[in-house]
């Protein structure tokens, strides 16, 4: 129960980090915030590790910068999807990344009961459901959108279940060294955030109003959501299996769309709607085969 408790809280702080970090991209890129937020991250995280008194692990280390790094590409992945082509395709097709966890956990013999196993198609039926806009065509032209952001969608999703995998493996090799699995997430991500901030910038500087207090402000609460976010998702990885954890933890769509609709009251479609009943459902069935 600790670690489905612990995933929930995690999709709650990203769903709230992705809600804050769309309000953000008009001023910073995606790759902007990824690479201020992880670097501020990496160094508190790295303070902390020292002030808990534990021993450095490397494989935890390295496990957690792995799983960042893979992460930082499916977050670029991603964000160039949508970018390229209709949200109400990218968004489901990404939406899947906890399947790959799921199916490893299968294929390996450790994963979860019949009853959780239901649930968690139920999760992933649902938000497949719930993520997937009332336009589905291409906002430039009409007709079916083109393979690259189908292409970078399903390269997304990959890249988020390996990530899962990944930090998976190093919070269970290094179970002690839970704050140095997270340090290594954050550093992991630098890279990639780095290479692509310098893509995005293509010799243009940042205006003075991109560092404003209200920038400042949003990006604080950013990093702080994630730190929640992160450390939720390792903590409940090293006490659960990373099957439940990995479906659990992707609901921050459910959680940004429902911010959305509550502060900014963007209406729901009738399938996203249906797709939140089902999620709810799903989740709770969950819940109740690991109480």
């Amino acid at each position: 129960m600790t670690a489905v408790v612990l995933a929930l809280v995690s999709s709650l702080a990203y769903g709230a980090s992705d809600y804050a970090s769309g309000r953000l991209v008009a001023r910073l890129s995606a790759a902007q915030i990824v690479l201020i937020t992880s670097a501020t991250q990496g160094l508190v995280l790295a303070v902390a590790a020292f002030a808990a008194g534990g021993a450095f692990s490397a494989v935890g280390f390295g496990g957690g910068a792995l799983g960042g790094l893979v992460g930082a590409l499916a977050l670029m992945a991603y964000y160039n999807a949508l970018a390229r082509g209709p949200a109400g395709i990218v968004a489901p097709i990404v939406a899947t990344s906890s399947a790959l966890p799921v199916l490893v956990s299968v294929v390996l013999g450790a994963g979860p009961g019949p009853i959780t196993i239901v649930g968690l198609l139920g999760v992933l039926v649902g938000l497949v459901s719930l993520t997937r806009s009332a336009d589905t065509g291409s906002q430039s032209q009409p007709g079916a959108p083109t393979a690259r952001p189908v292409v970078l969608a399903l390269m997304a999703s990959l890249c988020f279940g390996l990530a899962f995998i990944v930090i998976d493996a190093g919070a269970d090799r290094a179970p002690q060294a839970a704050w140095w699995v997270l340090c290594g997430v954050q550093i992991g991500a630098l890279p990639a955030a780095l290479v692509a901030t310098g893509l995005a910038a293509r010799g243009r500087s940042l205006e003075r109003r991109a560092f404003s207090g209200a920038a400042r402000t949003a990006l604080t609460i950013v990093a702080i959501l994630n730190l929640v976010a992160d450390g939720a998702l390792v903590f409940a990885l090293r006490a659960g299996e990373v099957a439940v954890v990995s479906v659990l933890s992707s609901l921050a769509p459910a959680v940004t769309i429902g911010l959305s609709h509550v502060l900014v009251r963007e209406r729901l479609t009738r399938p996203q709607t249906i797709g939140a009943l089902v999620t709810f459902v799903a989740t709770l069935l969950v819940i109740a085969s690991a109480a």
